[in-house]
C-alpha cells in the first residue's frame, strides 16, 4: 500500500494522480481538533445552534467527501493495477497467437511440400499407366506373334508356356501396381480432405479470431469510454475538493468573524449584566431610600450634591447607551449577513452534494453496463469453450472414422484386387483352353494336310525351320527387350520403394506433429491448470489481504476514536479546571464588587425625594428611546424592502441585458451571413464575363446544330436525294445486316470490357480486404483473452462485493459516530445546563448573603424596627393582594407568620420554646429571612394606583410604553 501510495504519477501519461491532491492524516487530524473546538464553543451559546447545525453537517459532509475519495481512489489503483494485469496478459496472448501463426505458416508449408510430393506422385502414377498401357500392348503384340509361331510348330508350345507364365508373372506386377496406384490414390484423396480438414480448421480460426478481434475492439472501446469517464469523474472530483476547498476557506473566515461577534458580543451581554445589575441596584437602593424618607430628612444636603451629579452623569450615558444600541444594532447586521452568506453556502453544498449523487449514480450506471458487458463476454466465452470440448470429442471420433474408412477401402480394394485377378486368370485359362483346342484342331488338319502333300509339307518344313530362326531371333530380340522391360520394371519399383519411402516419412512427420500438437495441447491444459490454481491462489491471497487490510483499517479507526475520546476527555478536564479558576475568581471578584458595593450603598442611604423624579425622567426616556427603536426598526424595514426591489430591478436589468447581448449576437451572425454573400455575389459577377463568352460560345453552336438539322431534314423532304441507309437498307440489306451486327458486336464487346474492369476492381479489392484480415489475423490476440476477460469479471464483482462490504461497514461506522455526536451533544447541553444552575444558586446565595449582611448592618438586629417592617409590609400584601387564589400559598402562609409576628409582638412574650442553641440559630434565621422578604416586597402601593392596558407593553426595569 505504501509503495501504491508513493505512485502519484502514471507512468504512461505522466499526469498526477488524484491521491496527491487527498487530505493527510495530520490535516484531517487537525480539521477534527478544530472541528471539536467550534462545537464546545458553540455549545456554550444556545443563539447560535442552527449555525451549529449547519456546522455538523458540513464536517459531516466533509468527511464523507473524504472516505468517498479515498474509496475512489482505491478503486481507481485496483482498476489500473487490473489493466496492467490485462494488458500484459493481452500481450502473452498476443505473443501466442503469433506463434500459433508461425505455426499455421509451418504446417501449411508442410501441407504444401505433401502436395508437391502428391503432384509429383500423380505424374509418376500417369507416366507408370501409360507405361503399362505401351507394356500391354507390346505384351499383345508378343501373343499375337506366339499364337502365330505356335499355330505351326509344337516346339513352340513350351516357348509358348513361358511366354504365359512371364505374362502372369507380368499381370501379377501389373496388379501389385495397380493396388499400390490405388493406394497411392487413396493416400492422396486422405491427404486431400485433411488438407481441407485443415483449410476448414483454418477458416474457422479465422472467423473465431475475426469475432475475439471485434469483441476485443469492443472492450478496448469500453475501457477508453470508462477512462474517459474515471477521468471526468476525476476532473468533477478536483473541482469538488478545489470548491470545497474555498468553502472551507470561506467558513474558516466567517467563523473567525462569529468568533469576533460571539466575543463582542459576549463582552455586550457583560456589559448589558453588569448595567442591568446597577439598575437592579439602583431600584432596590430606590426602594430602600422609599422607606427611609421620613426617619432620614437630615441628609437631604447631601443627597441633592450627589444628584447633581447623577445628572452631570446623565448625559454620558445617554451617549454610552446609544453608542452600545448602535452597536447592537450593527452587529445584528453583521449576524444577519453572516446567516445569509451560511444559506447561501450550504444552498451550494446541497448543490455539491446533488452533482455529487448524479456522479455517483452516473459510475453505477457505467459498472452496470461494464458488469452487463462482461455477463455477454462470459457466455460467449462459454459458448466458445463449449464449442472447444465438442470439437475434442469429435477429433478422436473422427480420426477413428477415418482409419475404419480407410481400413475398410483397403481391404475392398484388396478383395477386389484378388477377385480381378481370379477372373483374369479364369479367363486367361479359358483363353488357353480355347487356343490349344484351335491349334488342336488345326493341327489335325495340318496332320490330314501333311499326309496329303509330304513334299509341300517338307518345302513347308525348310520353310517354317526358316521363320523357326527367324521367330527364335525375334524372341532373343523380344528376350533382350523383356529383359530391358523388366530392368524398367525394376527401376520403376525403386522409384515406388522411393515414393513409398517419401510417404512413410511424410506420415512419419505428419504423426510426430500430429503426436507434439497433442503434446503442446497436454501442456497447454497442464499451464492452463497451473495458472487457474496460481490465479486461485493469489486471489485467496488477495482475500486474505483485503480481511487483513480491513482488521488494520477498523484497528486504526478505534484507535483513532480513542484517541479523540482521550483528547476530548483531556480537553473536558482542562475546561473544567479552566471553569473553576474562573470560578474562583469570580468568586473573588464578586468579593470585591460586594465589597464595593457596600460602599455605594453607604453612600447611596442619603439620596431623597428628587432621586424618584429623575427616575421617572429616565424611564420616560427609555420609553421615548424605545418608541425610537420602533420607528429605527420600521424604518430598517422599509429599507429592506427597497432592497429587495432594487435587487429584483437588478435581475430584470440583468435579464434585460442578457437578452440584448442575445440580440447583439444574432445581429452579428447574421451580418457575417450578409458579408459572406456578398462576397458569394462578388466573384459571381468577377466571374459574370466568362459565363457570357461561355454562352456566346454556346449559343453559336447551337445555332450550328439547328442549321445542321434542318439541312439534315432539308435532305430528308427531298425526294431524289434517298438517304443512305435507305440505300443500303434497298440496295444491299447484306451489309446493313453486317453493319448492324458489328455495331452490336461492339457494344457487347464494350460491355464485356466495362465487365472485366469492374471484376478486376472487384478482384482488387477482395485481395485488399484479403491482405487486410491477413494482417488482422496477424496482429490478433489468442484465445487466452476470454480467460482474461472472465478472471477480470470475477474479480470485478468481488471488488464490487468488498465495496459493498465496506460501504455497509461505512454507513454503521457513520451511524455510530451520529450517536456519538448526539451524545456529545446532550452531553455538553446538560453540562450548560449545570453550570447555568451552578452560577444561578451561586449568585441566589451571594444575594442572600449580602442581603443578610445589609439587613445586620441596617436593623441592627432591633426586634422594633423588624416587627415596624413586617406590619408594613403586611398591610401592604393586604391592600395589593386581595383576591388571589389559592396557589398563592407560600405567600399566605408568610402573611400569616408576619400576623403572628406582630401579634407576638404586641402582646406579651412567649416564654421560650427552643432548648438548644441550634434550634435558637435556626429560629433566628427564619426571623432574618421572614424580614428580609418583607424589605425586599418593595415600596408601599399608592392609595391611586394608575390603571393601563391589558394589551400595554411593560419593561423589563419596570413602566410602560406609550404605543402597544
Amino acid at each position: 500500500m505504501e509503495q501504491e501510495g508513493d505512485k502519484n504519477k502514471d507512468d504512461s501519461t505522466g499526469h498526477i494522480l488524484p491521491e496527491a491532491t487527498q487530505y493527510s492524516v495530520v490535516s484531517l487530524e487537525s480539521i477534527e481538533h478544530h472541528y471539536v473546538e467550534v462545537l464546545r464553543e458553540l455549545s456554550m451559546e444556545p443563539q447560535l445552534e442552527a449555525f451549529k447545525d449547519e456546522y455538523e453537517k458540513i464536517h459531516r459532509l466533509l468527511r464523507k467527501s473524504n472516505e468517498g475519495e479515498k474509496r475512489l481512489l482505491e478503486k481507481i489503483k485496483e482498476l489500473q493495477v487490473d489493466l496492467e494485469v490485462h494488458g500484459t496478459k493481452v500481450e502473452a496472448a498476443l505473443k501466442l497467437s503469433q506463434e500459433d501463426e508461425e505455426v499455421i505458416v509451418t504446417l501449411r508449408k508442410e501441407i504444401e511440400k505433401a502436395w508437391a510430393l502428391t503432384d509429383s506422385a500423380h505424374t509418376r502414377e500417369k507416366e507408370g499407366r501409360e507405361h503399362i498401357q505401351q507394356l500391354r500392348k507390346q505384351v499383345a503384340e508378343l501373343d499375337a506373334l506366339v499364337e502365330k509361331v505356335t499355330r505351326n510348330t509344337s516346339g513352340q508350345a513350351t516357348y509358348l508356356h513361358e511366354l504365359i507364365v512371364s505374362k502372369k508373372q507380368l499381370e501379377g506386377e501389373r496388379a501389385v501396381a495397380h493396388s499400390k496406384v490405388s493406394e497411392l490414390l487413396d493416400e492422396r484423396e486422405t491427404m486431400r480432405k485433411n488438407f481441407e480438414r485443415a483449410q476448414n480448421e483454418n477458416n474457422s480460426v479465422r472467423e473465431k479470431l475475426e469475432t475475439s478481434l471485434s469483441n476485443y475492439q469492443t472492450l478496448l472501446e469500453g475501457l477508453s469510454e470508462i477512462r474517459r469517464g474515471r477521468e471526468s469523474l476525476e476532473q468533477q472530483v478536483r473541482e469538488c475538493r478545489s470548491t470545497s476547498d474555498q468553502q472551507m476557506i470561506k467558513l474558516e473566515d466567517l467563523k473567525s468573524a462569529a468568533e469576533a461577534l460571539s466575543a463582542e458580543e459576549s463582552r455586550l451581554k457583560v456589559l448589558a449584566a453588569g448595567e442591568r445589575d446597577a439598575v437592579a441596584r439602583v431600584a432596590k437602593q430606590l426602594e430602600e431610600q422609599q422607606r427611609r424618607f421620613k426617619t432620614e430628612a437630615d441628609r437631604l444636603a447631601l443627597v441633592e450634591a450627589q444628584n447633581a451629579e447623577v445628572k452631570s452623569e446623565i448625559p454620558r450615558l445617554k451617549v454610552t447607551l446609544k453608542e452600545r444600541h448602535a452597536e447592537v444594532t450593527r452587529l445584528a447586521t453583521t449576524l444577519r449577513k453572516v446567516r445569509k452568506s451560511a444559506e447561501h453556502q450550504q444552498v451550494n453544498m446541497r448543490k455539491l452534494l446533488q452533482t455529487r449523487e448524479e456522479l455517483v449514480q452516473k459510475t453505477g450506471k457505467l459498472h452496470d453496463t461494464i458488469e452487463e458487458r462482461l455477463t455477454v463476454l462470459e457466455m460467449e466465452e462459454r459458448e466458445l469453450h463449449t464449442e472447444e470440448a465438442r470439437l475434442k470429442k469429435m477429433f478422436p471420433e473422427k480420426t477413428e472414422l477415418i482409419t475404419n474408412n480407410s481400413r475398410t477401402e483397403n481391404e475392398r480394394l484388396a478383395m477386389e484386387g484378388n477377385r480381378v485377378g481370379e477372373e483374369g486368370k479364369r479367363h486367361n485359362l479359358a483363353q488357353q483352353l480355347d487356343q490349344l483346342l484351335r491349334e488342336n484342331e488345326l493341327l489335325r488338319k495340318s496332320i490330314f494336310e501333311l499326309e496329303q502333300s509330304q513334299e509341300k509339307i517338307i518345302e513347308h518344313g525348310q520353310q517354317m525351320a526358316l521363320q523357326y530362326h527367324q521367330t527364335l531371333e525375334q524372341t532373343r530380340k523380344f528376350r533382350d527387350k523383356a529383359r530391358v522391360l523388366q530392368q524398367q520394371l525394376a527401376d520403376n519399383e525403386k522409384r515406388g520403394k522411393v515414393q513409398q519411402d517419401l510417404l512413410d516419412r511424410v506420415s512419419a512427420d505428419r504423426a510426430r506433429t500430429e503426436k507434439q500438437l497433442k503434446e503442446g495441447e497436454v501442456e497447454w491444459a497442464t499451464l492452463r491448470e497451473r495458472h487457474v490454481t496460481n490465479d486461485e491462489e493469489i486471489q485467496l491471497l488477495k482475500m486474505q489481504l483485503i480481511a487483513k487490510e480491513g482488521t488494520l483499517c477498523r484497528l486504526h479507526m478505534v484507535r483513532q476514536q480513542l484517541q479523540r475520546d482521550i483528547s476530548n476527555a483531556e480537553q473536558r478536564a482542562s475546561h473544567l479546571k479552566d471553569d473553576g479558576l474562573n470560578a474562583h475568581a469570580r468568586r473573588e471578584m464578586l468579593e470585591a464588587e460586594a465589597q464595593k458595593l457596600t460602599h455605594l450603598i453607604a453612600e447611596c442611604d442619603a439620596e431623597k425625594s428628587k432621586h424618584q423624579s429623575k427616575f421617572a425622567d429616565l424611564v420616560n426616556e427609555r420609553n421615548v428611546l424605545a418608541t425610537q427603536l420602533i420607528h429605527r426598526n420600521e424604518e430598517l424595514r422599509l429599507l429592506y424592502n427597497k432592497i429587495r426591489l432594487q435587487e429584483c430591478s437588478l435581475e430584470k436589468g440583468a435579464s434585460e441585458y442578457n437578452r440584448q447581448v442575445r440580440n447583439v449576437e444574432s445581429t452579428r451572425d447574421e451580418l457575417t451571413e450578409l458579408r459572406l454573400r456578398c462576397r458569394l455575389e462578388l466573384v459571381r459577377l468577377h466571374y459574370s464575363e466568362k459565363l457570357q463568352r461561355r454562352k456566346q460560345n454556346v449559343e453559336r453552336e447551337l445555332f450550328t446544330e439547328q442549321q445542321r438539322y434542318r439541312a439534315l431534314v432539308d435532305e430528308l423532304q427531298r425526294p431524289v436525294h434517298v438517304h443512305r441507309w435507305r440505300r443500303l437498307e434497298s440496295d444491299a440489306p447484306e451489309v446493313l445486316d453486317g453493319i448492324y451486327k458489328a455495331q452490336a458486336i461492339e457494344r457487347q464487346i464494350l460491355q464485356k470490357h466495362d465487365m472485366l474492369a469492374e471484376k478486376t476492381e472487384l478482384l482488387a479489392k477482395r485481395t485488399a480486404e484479403y491482405d487486410a484480415i491477413r494482417r488482422k489475423l496477424v496482429s490478433l490476440p489468442g484465445p487466452e483473452l476470454a480467460e482474461d476477460l472472465s478472471l477480470y469479471n470475477e474479480n470485478l464483482e468481488r471488488r464490487t462485493e468488498q465495496i459493498g462490504g465496506m460501504n455497509s461497514e461505512l454507513r454503521e461506522v457513520e451511524q455510530h459516530a451520529d450517536v456519538l455526536t448526539e451524545e456529545v451533544r446532550q452531553l455538553s447541553l446538560e453540562l450548560g445546563d449545570v453550570k447555568r444552575r451552578y452560577f444561578g444558586a451561586k449568585h441566589k446565595n451571594d444575594l442572600l448573603r449580602r442581603e443578610q449582611v445589609v439587613f445586620r448592618s441596617t436593623w441592627g438586629e432591633s426586634s422594633a424596627v423588624a416587627n415596624v417592617a413586617l406590619a408594613a409590609a403586611s398591610a401592604r400584601q393586604e391592600q395589593q393582594r386581595p383576591g388571589r387564589s389559592s396557589g398563592e400559598g407560600a405567600c399566605n402562609d408568610n402573611s400569616n407568620q408576619q400576623e403572628a409576628w406582630v401579634q407576638r409582638s404586641a402582646g406579651a412574650r412567649r416564654p421560650c420554646l427552643w432548648y438548644t442553641r441550634t434550634q435558637m440559630r435556626r429560629e433566628r434565621m427564619r426571623q432574618e429571612a421572614r424580614l428580609v422578604q418583607a424589605l425586599s416586597t418593595g415600596a408601599p402601593a399608592p392609595n391611586y394606583p394608575l390603571q393601563f392596558r391589558s394589551h400595554q407593553r411593560q419593561f423589563v426595569g419596570g413602566g410602560y410604553a406609550l404605543t402597544q
